[in-house]
């Protein structure tokens, strides 16, 4: 009769928490809900451990927008805990935290870009969600400096606290960072991928500081009879070609003397026919036209023998 009665007390009390989730649901009582679902995640005196009603309180109260709500169900279908592990739902639900305005989810958001969990890697895709993240979160330092990084840390930010992680000064400074960022999504990542220079290496989740990391090898330098040589090109003499000069002018001087010449012997004949035939006088001016007509065909064919030269 113990056990029946049991059971009777436990179907008793859980129509009663239905029956209030539903009541608090339909008066729209966001903070009730929270609190049953707070209260049904850690047990009380009047209701006890339920990880499932709490999921229950935390989805309706998601329903009347809570941001809050929609962060905490999907932390329990990253983690599956209660539900079958779901990056698909828990990336939803952290979307519509984070455009809620969560923080605590456009942390998450940027961690799961950042370390290419569900989404695929995407450094920029991370730096919106962090500065985001940073402007809800009102931190106003400039994002190089060591306050930026140190509240960015604070906040689960994979890459900062990675980077402060890897310059802690002791074990249990370093151990605390990790356990900051496994809780906002590094324990999701993938782990047969190589480290990159800010996440762990060495030891589990040990970091290597920036300055510890070895700069890429320097090619060697051949020996000077390996050393590729260069195609050697002949040079080539540039003939450049001017214009004539003397042989164009002395040309041009015997042609004017010959053309005079058959001028005078043409004018003098013409006077004089009785002292010289006009066959001859025609003869000597037909002459002295041809005389200059082949001289200069010649000179300009040849040119001066001094009108190019090499330099």
């Amino acid at each position: 009769m113990s056990g029946q009665t049991q059971d009777k007390r436990e179907g008793e009390e859980a129509g009663a928490s239905v029956d209030r989730l539903d009541e608090l649901q339909d008066a729209g009582d966001v903070e009730g809900l929270m609190a049953l679902a707070r209260a049904y995640r850690a047990g009380t005196d009047d209701i006890p451990k339920d990880l499932a009603r709490c999921m229950d309180a935390y989805r309706a109260a998601a329903s009347l927008g809570s941001a809050e709500a929609e962060y905490a169900l999907a932390l329990f279908h990253l983690t599956g805990a209660v539900v079958a592990r779901d990056l698909e739902k828990g990336a939803s639900h952290l979307r519509a935290a984070a455009d809620r305005g969560s923080v605590s989810a456009k942390i998450y958001v940027a961690n799961l870009y950042e370390l290419g969990v569900y989404y695929a890697r995407d450094s920029e895709k991370a730096d919106v969600f962090y500065r985001s993240a940073a402007r809800a979160a009102d931190i106003r330092d400039i994002p190089t400096s060591a306050p930026y990084e140190l509240k960015m840390a604070d906040l689960g930010s994979v890459r900062h606290g990675l980077a402060l992680a890897g310059r802690a000064a002791s074990e249990e400074e370093r151990a605390r960072w990790m356990r900051k960022l496994r809780a906002y999504g590094y324990q999701l990542r993938p782990r047969d991928e190589a480290p990159r220079n800010h996440e762990a290496v060495a030891t589990e989740e040990r970091v290597a500081p920036v300055e510890a990391i070895a700069p890429p090898p320097v090619a060697e330098e051949l020996p000077a009879a390996e050393q590729p040589r260069e195609p050697k090109v002949e040079a080539r003499p540039i003939v450049v070609q001017e214009a004539p000069r003397a042989g164009t002018f002395t040309a041009f001087l015997w042609a004017s003397v010959a053309a005079g010449f058959a001028f005078i012997v043409g004018f003098v004949g013409h006077a004089h026919r009785a002292f010289l035939p006009d066959r001859i006088h025609q003869g000597v001016a037909l002459a002295a036209i041809v005389f200059v007509l082949g001289f200069l065909v010649v000179r300009l064919s040849r040119g001066h023998p001094r009108s190019g030269r090499r330099r």
